[in-house]
């Protein structure tokens, strides 16, 4: 089984509140029940621990860890010179990681290359995580990034 990290540009981003997911207007509430389960019962434990948290996530929705695996987050803490490129071609329980978009955040960021490359990976049939650096106010922009990244999973 592959998992694929489209991208990270970088990790600002603080997750001390469990994930809420939107399913207003889905009439078919029954295929999320199981990953809303996993994002809303995963917690990130330190402040800069937000790469190793998404793949925890991700091991968690293939039901290869339980929902108490938190190993990843406890090993790096808040490490800040990380990046997904510390888990880009691992596998871990089975599930293989790779990262296909990672290039620096600045006026020339192809913007239109990261959503063709998210949708032909959604289109493959594979899931997609990403993590995009957020400024000030965090507490604002949080859920809503953590939305987007959910809802690309799904």
């Amino acid at each position: 089984m592959h998992f694929i990290l489209v991208m990270l540009i970088s990790t600002a981003v603080i997750f001390h509140a469990k994930a809420q997911t939107n399913n207003n207007n889905n009439n078919n509430n029954n295929n999320y029940d199981f990953f809303d389960t996993v994002v809303n019962n995963h917690n990130q434990i330190f402040p800069a621990s937000g790469i190793p948290s998404a793949i925890e996530m991700v091991l968690k929705y293939c039901k290869v860890v339980d929902f108490n695996f938190y190993d990843l987050q406890i090993k790096w803490q808040n490490k800040t010179d990380g990046s997904f490129r510390d888990f880009d071609k691992k596998e871990l329980y089975g599930i293989t990681f790779s990262q296909k978009f990672n290039l620096p955040r600045d006026e020339s960021f192809p913007v239109d290359s990261l959503f063709q490359a998210i949708e032909n990976e959604l289109k493959s049939g594979k899931k997609v995580d990403i993590m995009l650096k957020l400024t000030p106010p965090l507490d604002i922009l949080t859920p809503l990034t953590r939305l987007f990244s959910v809802q690309l999973m799904t």
